[in-house]
């Protein structure tokens, strides 16, 4: 989840290992957050699908992710989908200094 060079970064390096990597967008595009040639991996790696105006708005199960529940932004329409597993990437550099309070 995320549009950014480190998601993209992410989704790369993911579906090296993973069956499939959905990656999940909020805006339009990755044309004005991501670098072209990173778009450009994306693009050409069968592994990899872009969700352009998606959110997930909610994760299912209960000690175990089951599945998801993505919202299109653009149609407001919502559907299930069976994710074993969330990534979601915001940056290279975490913000933990709350945590070490």
């Amino acid at each position: 989840m995320g549009g950014g060079n480190s998601a993209g970064q992410a989704a790369v390096f993911l579906a090296g290992t993973a069956k499939h990597v959905y990656l999940v967008v909020r805006g339009p595009c990755l044309a004005k957050t991501m670098s072209r040639y990173l778009i450009s991996r994306i693009e050409a790696n069968p592994r990899i699908t872009l969700m352009a105006w998606t959110t997930i708005e909610a994760l299912e199960g209960d000690t175990h992710l089951k599945g998801v529940r993505l919202h299109n932004t653009k149609t407001g329409s919502s559907e299930p989908a069976t994710f074993r597993h969330v990534f979601m990437m915001t940056g290279a550099d975490p913000n933990t200094e709350m945590a070490s309070r």
